[in-house]
């Protein structure tokens, strides 16, 4: 099995290194599988970290917030010579980039809003990249936000496109090597919509939506693929401070390899209920067919 650079999360929050109790196991078998799992963590936390600063700046413009203002560092403005087109500049001073978040951010986010006001029933927002990175590591891909809602309750469905984001793996070893996520969610909000143009006070689920296109990730060129179930929603509460506060998800994992590399197939990612508004998760990886297993590998995240 190649062993695969335990940095190649990008985000030093996210990757913890293993006590000595997993060590043993996980060293011999299943660091591939682990790792991987906690790079396709930072990908969905990538795309929900995009959709919180865009549906709070949107929500601000509904309000009748007059711009720019500031979200998350970085200054949210309307393009002059495009109406319904709007921008998260992380520049920064002299194009050093903006700290926020425990990482170093630059270039742009670009918002182009298709309809009336984003909190109109059918209306929705289109969301990429400009020459964006975050600790200088390009973020490629787009997302696309639609109100699904009925005038009365939240809810919006979210299409991630191609978000792709990089590891640490040295490029003597091949690296980086790129994570690449594509999904279609549905967002309810559960508390909180009744205050409309104030994010703040925020709880909604993300959960796979229904009759839409199956949750997939590759990695490593499509070496490696993965077939993604939220197999209990993703609760988010804007009043914690990571936001997620549990949610399971399985991954099944495959690869193009002959033979294959993989000692474990399968994955349950769980953020964990009991710990409320903290940042753990744990990993459990197994095998159907050869019955192997490790479990309980706890980590942490640097919020969604």
């Amino acid at each position: 099995m190649r062993k695969l650079n335990y940095k190649l999360l990008g985000i030093a929050a996210l990757a913890v290194a293993f006590t000595a109790c997993e060590e043993g196991d996980l060293t011999a078998n299943g660091e591939v599988e682990a790792a991987m799992g906690e790079l396709y963590v930072n990908a969905e936390g990538t795309a929900s970290q995009l959709f919180k600063n865009v549906d709070e700046a949107m929500r601000k413009l509904s309000a009748g917030d007059a711009l720019p203002y500031t979200i998350d560092g970085a200054e949210f403005d309307e393009d002059p010579g495009t109406a319904g087109r709007y921008t998260f500049d992380y520049t920064g001073v002299n194009g050093a980039g903006v700290s926020t978040r425990g990482k170093m951010i630059n270039g742009e986010v670009i918002v182009v809003l298709t309809g009336t006001d984003y909190l109109t029933p059918t209306s929705s927002v289109n969301v990429t990249y400009d020459n964006y990175s975050e600790d200088s590591k390009p973020v490629l891909g787009n997302i696309v936000v639609t109100n699904t809602g009925d005038g009365t309750s939240q809810s919006f469905d979210m299409d991630i496109n191609g978000l792709t984001i990089e590891d640490d793996t040295p490029t003597d070893d091949g690296g980086p090597k790129a994570m690449v996520l594509n999904s279609q969610k549905a967002l309810t909000w559960t508390d909180g919509d009744a205050t409309l143009n104030d994010a703040s006070d925020d709880k909604y689920e993300i959960a796979d939506r229904v009759g839409g296109t199956a949750t997939s990730a590759s990695y490593d060129a499509g070496i490696y693929g993965f077939n993604i179930t939220l197999t209990s929603p993703l609760k988010i509460d804007n009043t914690c401070q990571y936001r997620l506060t549990e949610g399971i998800i399985d991954l099944d994992i495959s690869t193009t390899n002959d033979p294959s590399d993989l000692t474990f197939t399968g994955a349950t990612i769980d953020f964990l209920s009991a710990d409320g508004c903290d940042k753990f998760f744990s990993i459990d990886l197994e095998n159907d067919n050869t019955g192997a297993s490790i479990t309980d590998l706890t980590r942490q995240f640097n919020g969604f």
